[in-house]
Protein backbone atom coordinates (compact mmCIF):
# COMPACT_ATOMS: atom_id res chain seq x y z
CA UNK A 1 0.00 0.00 0.00
CA UNK A 2 1.43 2.92 -1.19
CA UNK A 3 1.19 6.55 1.01
CA UNK A 4 0.16 9.85 -1.02
CA UNK A 5 1.33 13.56 0.84
CA UNK A 6 -0.62 15.36 -1.76
CA UNK A 7 -3.51 17.31 -1.55
CA UNK A 8 -7.20 16.65 -2.63
CA UNK A 9 -10.46 16.91 -1.85
CA UNK A 10 -11.48 13.03 -0.71
CA UNK A 11 -10.80 11.12 2.35
CA UNK A 12 -9.63 8.66 -0.25
CA UNK A 13 -7.75 9.99 -2.47
CA UNK A 14 -7.26 9.79 -6.14
CA UNK A 15 -4.01 11.24 -6.73
CA UNK A 16 -0.71 9.28 -7.64
CA UNK A 17 0.54 8.02 -4.45
CA UNK A 18 3.97 6.61 -3.45
CA UNK A 19 6.17 5.01 -1.38
CA UNK A 20 7.63 7.20 1.29
CA UNK A 21 10.36 7.41 4.67
CA UNK A 22 8.28 6.80 7.82
CA UNK A 23 9.89 7.09 11.14
CA UNK A 24 8.25 4.57 13.57
CA UNK A 25 8.85 5.26 17.47
CA UNK A 26 7.91 2.15 19.99
CA UNK A 27 8.89 0.33 16.98
CA UNK A 28 10.22 -2.64 19.27
CA UNK A 29 6.73 -2.74 21.50
CA UNK A 30 4.32 -5.12 21.19
CA UNK A 31 2.21 -2.86 17.86
CA UNK A 32 5.51 -1.28 17.09
CA UNK A 33 7.04 -4.58 15.72
CA UNK A 34 3.97 -5.57 13.54
CA UNK A 35 3.53 -1.92 12.15
CA UNK A 36 7.23 -1.93 10.98
CA UNK A 37 7.51 -5.54 9.30
CA UNK A 38 3.96 -4.44 7.57
CA UNK A 39 5.43 -0.76 6.51
CA UNK A 40 8.29 -2.54 4.74
CA UNK A 41 6.13 -5.52 3.33
CA UNK A 42 4.52 -2.68 1.56
CA UNK A 43 7.60 -1.35 0.13
CA UNK A 44 8.51 1.77 2.40
CA UNK A 45 11.70 2.84 4.23
CA UNK A 46 11.12 3.17 8.08
CA UNK A 47 13.20 4.89 10.33
CA UNK A 48 12.98 2.60 13.47
CA UNK A 49 13.21 4.07 16.86
CA UNK A 50 15.31 1.54 19.27
CA UNK A 51 15.30 2.36 23.17
CA UNK A 52 19.33 3.57 24.11
CA UNK A 53 18.86 0.49 26.85
CA UNK A 54 18.28 -2.15 24.30
CA UNK A 55 20.67 -3.90 21.85
CA UNK A 56 17.96 -5.75 20.24
CA UNK A 57 16.24 -5.01 17.76
CA UNK A 58 13.94 -7.97 17.06
CA UNK A 59 15.71 -9.73 14.60
CA UNK A 60 14.72 -7.38 12.03
CA UNK A 61 17.89 -6.06 9.30
CA UNK A 62 16.77 -5.60 5.54
CA UNK A 63 17.66 -3.05 3.16
CA UNK A 64 14.87 -0.08 3.44
CA UNK A 65 15.15 -0.30 7.65
CA UNK A 66 16.95 1.77 9.40
CA UNK A 67 17.72 1.71 13.24
CA UNK A 68 18.34 5.08 15.77
CA UNK A 69 18.92 4.09 19.17
CA UNK A 70 17.90 7.09 21.46
CA UNK A 71 14.57 7.80 23.90
CA UNK A 72 11.81 10.09 23.82
CA UNK A 73 13.60 12.60 26.13
CA UNK A 74 16.62 12.96 23.97
CA UNK A 75 15.64 15.02 21.01
CA UNK A 76 18.91 14.78 19.44
CA UNK A 77 18.35 11.12 18.78
CA UNK A 78 15.01 12.02 17.13
CA UNK A 79 16.01 14.54 15.04
CA UNK A 80 18.41 11.81 13.45
CA UNK A 81 15.40 9.52 13.33
CA UNK A 82 13.07 11.62 11.61
CA UNK A 83 15.68 13.06 9.26
CA UNK A 84 14.23 13.40 5.55
CA UNK A 85 11.16 11.51 6.53
CA UNK A 86 7.14 12.13 5.50
CA UNK A 87 5.94 10.63 8.04
CA UNK A 88 5.84 9.73 11.52
CA UNK A 89 3.79 6.68 13.59
CA UNK A 90 4.35 7.53 17.39
CA UNK A 91 3.83 4.33 18.93
CA UNK A 92 6.15 4.48 21.93
CA UNK A 93 4.81 5.21 25.45
CA UNK A 94 6.79 3.76 28.56
CA UNK A 95 4.97 2.10 31.46
CA UNK A 96 5.45 -0.47 34.05
CA UNK A 97 5.94 -4.02 32.55
CA UNK A 98 2.35 -5.66 31.38
CA UNK A 99 0.71 -1.83 32.44
CA UNK A 100 -0.99 0.81 31.01
CA UNK A 101 -3.86 2.30 33.02
CA UNK A 102 -1.64 2.24 36.30
CA UNK A 103 1.40 1.86 34.40
CA UNK A 104 2.85 5.08 36.46
CA UNK A 105 4.06 2.87 39.07
CA UNK A 106 4.84 5.19 41.82
CA UNK A 107 6.45 7.74 39.95
CA UNK A 108 3.52 9.65 38.09
CA UNK A 109 5.70 12.85 37.54
CA UNK A 110 8.42 10.70 35.29
CA UNK A 111 5.32 8.87 33.64
CA UNK A 112 4.10 12.24 32.64
CA UNK A 113 6.93 13.74 31.62
CA UNK A 114 8.56 11.19 29.35
CA UNK A 115 4.94 10.32 27.86
CA UNK A 116 3.78 13.82 27.68
CA UNK A 117 5.89 16.72 28.15
CA UNK A 118 8.35 14.68 25.62
CA UNK A 119 5.97 14.00 23.42
CA UNK A 120 5.11 18.17 22.93
CA UNK A 121 8.76 18.67 22.36
CA UNK A 122 8.61 15.49 19.69
CA UNK A 123 5.95 17.44 18.07
CA UNK A 124 7.34 20.64 17.60
CA UNK A 125 10.39 18.92 16.81
CA UNK A 126 8.27 17.00 13.85
CA UNK A 127 6.90 20.79 12.89
CA UNK A 128 10.81 22.31 12.71
CA UNK A 129 11.45 19.01 10.05
CA UNK A 130 8.08 19.46 7.90
CA UNK A 131 7.19 16.14 8.74
CA UNK A 132 3.13 16.55 6.76
CA UNK A 133 1.32 13.13 8.43
CA UNK A 134 1.55 12.22 12.23
CA UNK A 135 -0.29 9.21 13.46
CA UNK A 136 -0.33 9.14 17.32
CA UNK A 137 -0.82 5.46 18.88
CA UNK A 138 -3.84 6.53 21.46
CA UNK A 139 -6.28 4.40 23.50
CA UNK A 140 -9.74 3.56 24.16
CA UNK A 141 -9.09 4.81 27.82
CA UNK A 142 -9.86 8.16 26.68
CA UNK A 143 -13.15 7.02 26.95
CA UNK A 144 -12.81 5.26 30.78
CA UNK A 145 -15.37 8.16 31.92
CA UNK A 146 -18.63 7.05 30.28
CA UNK A 147 -21.38 5.21 31.78
CA UNK A 148 -22.76 2.22 30.60
CA UNK A 149 -24.80 2.55 27.28
CA UNK A 150 -25.99 0.47 24.45
CA UNK A 151 -25.31 2.76 21.64
CA UNK A 152 -21.36 2.78 22.23
CA UNK A 153 -19.18 5.22 21.75
CA UNK A 154 -18.46 6.99 18.33
CA UNK A 155 -15.34 8.31 16.70
CA UNK A 156 -16.61 12.05 17.47
CA UNK A 157 -16.96 11.22 21.25
CA UNK A 158 -15.88 13.93 23.86
CA UNK A 159 -12.73 11.86 25.58
CA UNK A 160 -13.05 11.18 29.20
CA UNK A 161 -10.37 10.02 30.89
CA UNK A 162 -10.35 8.72 34.73
CA UNK A 163 -6.48 7.82 34.52
CA UNK A 164 -3.90 8.81 34.21
CA UNK A 165 -2.72 6.77 31.41
CA UNK A 166 -5.89 7.92 29.29
CA UNK A 167 -5.31 11.73 30.16
CA UNK A 168 -2.14 12.28 28.96
CA UNK A 169 -3.12 10.18 25.86
CA UNK A 170 -6.00 12.65 25.67
CA UNK A 171 -3.81 15.70 26.25
CA UNK A 172 -1.72 14.21 23.07
CA UNK A 173 -4.50 14.12 21.01
CA UNK A 174 -5.39 17.72 21.84
CA UNK A 175 -2.14 19.03 21.17
CA UNK A 176 -1.55 17.27 18.04
CA UNK A 177 -4.90 18.49 16.85
CA UNK A 178 -3.27 22.03 17.47
CA UNK A 179 -0.59 21.63 14.95
CA UNK A 180 -2.24 21.56 11.49
CA UNK A 181 1.78 21.22 10.41
CA UNK A 182 2.31 17.67 10.92
CA UNK A 183 -0.91 16.47 9.82
CA UNK A 184 -2.09 15.33 13.08
CA UNK A 185 -4.28 12.23 13.35
CA UNK A 186 -4.79 9.70 16.41
CA UNK A 187 -5.81 5.99 16.30
CA UNK A 188 -7.31 4.63 19.43
CA UNK A 189 -7.12 0.94 19.62
CA UNK A 190 -9.17 -1.07 22.46
CA UNK A 191 -7.60 -4.00 24.39
CA UNK A 192 -5.00 -5.80 21.61
CA UNK A 193 -4.38 -9.16 21.30
CA UNK A 194 -1.79 -11.84 19.27
CA UNK A 195 -0.93 -14.96 19.39
CA UNK A 196 0.75 -15.37 22.73
CA UNK A 197 2.89 -17.66 21.79
CA UNK A 198 4.97 -15.37 20.21
CA UNK A 199 7.88 -13.62 21.84
CA UNK A 200 7.10 -11.27 24.60
CA UNK A 201 3.59 -11.14 24.15
CA UNK A 202 1.71 -12.11 27.53
CA UNK A 203 -2.16 -11.87 26.80
CA UNK A 204 -4.12 -15.20 27.28
CA UNK A 205 -1.10 -17.08 27.85
CA UNK A 206 -1.50 -18.60 30.48
CA UNK A 207 -5.37 -19.23 29.92
CA UNK A 208 -5.24 -20.65 26.45
CA UNK A 209 -2.45 -23.06 28.61
CA UNK A 210 -5.00 -24.08 30.76
CA UNK A 211 -7.63 -24.76 28.59
CA UNK A 212 -5.44 -26.65 26.29
CA UNK A 213 -3.64 -28.71 28.99
CA UNK A 214 -5.79 -29.65 31.54
CA UNK A 215 -8.09 -31.86 31.54
CA UNK A 216 -10.37 -30.08 33.94
CA UNK A 217 -10.43 -26.58 34.94
CA UNK A 218 -9.84 -24.88 37.77
CA UNK A 219 -10.15 -20.99 38.68
CA UNK A 220 -12.78 -18.33 38.02
CA UNK A 221 -13.15 -17.44 34.73
CA UNK A 222 -15.49 -14.30 33.85
CA UNK A 223 -18.50 -14.47 31.11
CA UNK A 224 -17.93 -10.73 30.88
CA UNK A 225 -17.20 -9.99 27.43
CA UNK A 226 -14.46 -7.06 26.45
CA UNK A 227 -13.74 -5.92 23.31
CA UNK A 228 -10.43 -6.87 21.27
CA UNK A 229 -8.67 -6.37 18.16
CA UNK A 230 -6.04 -8.62 16.66
CA UNK A 231 -2.63 -6.37 16.31
CA UNK A 232 -2.12 -6.61 12.32
CA UNK A 233 -5.15 -5.48 11.95
CA UNK A 234 -4.08 -2.30 14.61
CA UNK A 235 -1.27 -2.02 11.73
CA UNK A 236 -3.34 -2.10 8.98
CA UNK A 237 -5.55 0.88 10.16
CA UNK A 238 -1.97 2.94 10.96
CA UNK A 239 -1.25 1.99 7.31
CA UNK A 240 -4.73 3.40 5.92
CA UNK A 241 -4.79 6.73 8.09
CA UNK A 242 -0.92 6.89 6.58
CA UNK A 243 -2.54 6.76 3.13
CA UNK A 244 -5.22 9.56 3.55
CA UNK A 245 -5.14 13.06 3.03
CA UNK A 246 -5.66 13.91 6.59
CA UNK A 247 -6.39 17.61 5.64
CA UNK A 248 -9.93 16.38 4.37
CA UNK A 249 -11.25 14.49 7.54
CA UNK A 250 -13.16 17.04 9.47
CA UNK A 251 -12.14 15.21 12.91
CA UNK A 252 -9.28 13.39 13.39
CA UNK A 253 -9.58 10.41 15.94
CA UNK A 254 -10.05 7.00 15.06
CA UNK A 255 -11.67 4.22 16.69
CA UNK A 256 -10.65 0.97 16.68
CA UNK A 257 -12.28 -1.87 17.52
CA UNK A 258 -13.21 -5.54 16.65
CA UNK A 259 -14.90 -8.36 18.25
CA UNK A 260 -16.36 -9.18 21.75
CA UNK A 261 -14.95 -11.70 23.76
CA UNK A 262 -15.16 -13.48 27.15
CA UNK A 263 -12.86 -15.91 29.29
CA UNK A 264 -15.64 -18.47 28.98
CA UNK A 265 -15.67 -18.19 25.66
CA UNK A 266 -12.11 -18.02 24.70
CA UNK A 267 -12.03 -21.33 26.71
CA UNK A 268 -14.76 -22.78 25.22
CA UNK A 269 -13.25 -22.09 21.88
CA UNK A 270 -9.53 -23.27 22.96
CA UNK A 271 -11.64 -26.54 24.17
CA UNK A 272 -13.39 -27.26 20.87
CA UNK A 273 -10.04 -26.24 18.73
CA UNK A 274 -7.98 -29.18 20.92
CA UNK A 275 -10.77 -32.09 20.53
CA UNK A 276 -10.60 -30.95 17.02
CA UNK A 277 -14.03 -30.61 16.23
CA UNK A 278 -15.68 -27.98 14.22
CA UNK A 279 -15.38 -24.66 15.61
CA UNK A 280 -18.70 -22.69 15.67
CA UNK A 281 -18.58 -19.29 16.64
CA UNK A 282 -22.59 -18.97 16.60
CA UNK A 283 -22.55 -22.23 19.13
CA UNK A 284 -20.55 -20.07 22.01
CA UNK A 285 -21.57 -19.66 25.66
CA UNK A 286 -23.35 -16.28 25.82
CA UNK A 287 -21.70 -13.80 27.37
CA UNK A 288 -22.32 -10.24 28.98
CA UNK A 289 -22.03 -7.67 26.46
CA UNK A 290 -19.47 -5.40 26.69
CA UNK A 291 -20.02 -2.10 28.32
CA UNK A 292 -19.59 0.58 25.52
CA UNK A 293 -17.67 -0.52 22.84
CA UNK A 294 -16.36 1.88 20.39
CA UNK A 295 -18.12 2.25 17.20
CA UNK A 296 -15.50 2.60 14.22
CA UNK A 297 -17.51 4.07 11.22
CA UNK A 298 -14.89 6.09 9.91
CA UNK A 299 -11.97 3.71 9.73
CA UNK A 300 -14.76 1.39 7.74
CA UNK A 301 -15.58 4.28 5.70
CA UNK A 302 -11.53 3.98 4.77
CA UNK A 303 -11.75 0.58 3.84
CA UNK A 304 -10.70 -0.75 6.87
CA UNK A 305 -12.08 -4.84 7.21
CA UNK A 306 -10.79 -6.51 10.30
CA UNK A 307 -10.62 -10.27 11.24
CA UNK A 308 -13.24 -10.68 12.96
CA UNK A 309 -13.94 -14.04 15.12
CA UNK A 310 -12.43 -15.81 11.63
CA UNK A 311 -9.35 -14.09 12.72
CA UNK A 312 -9.15 -14.90 16.71
CA UNK A 313 -10.05 -18.39 15.82
CA UNK A 314 -7.19 -18.95 13.31
CA UNK A 315 -4.85 -16.84 16.18
CA UNK A 316 -6.21 -19.56 18.84
CA UNK A 317 -5.76 -22.37 16.73
CA UNK A 318 -1.72 -21.22 15.88
CA UNK A 319 -1.25 -20.93 19.62
CA UNK A 320 -3.10 -24.50 20.52
CA UNK A 321 -0.73 -25.70 17.75
CA UNK A 322 2.57 -24.55 19.60
CA UNK A 323 1.44 -25.62 23.11
CA UNK A 324 0.33 -29.05 22.16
Amino acid sequence: MAICLKSCHHSLCSERSFAVRIAVTGATGFVGRFLVARLLGSGHSVHALLHRNRLDSTGLSVNNLRWFHGAMDDLSSLAALVENCDAVVHAAFEHAPGRYRGGEGRDPARFEAVNLDATTAFFELLRQHAVKKTVFLSSRAVFDGYVAGAQGIDDNAEAKPTTLYGRIKADVERIGDSMQEIGFCSLRPTGIYANPCLPGIDKWRELITHAARASQLTGSYSDQQRTEVHVDDVALAIELLLTQQIEAVPLKHFNCSDIQVSEHQLIALVRTIVTGQSVNAEELPTGTPATNPMRCDKLHALGWRPGGMPKLIATLRESVAALT
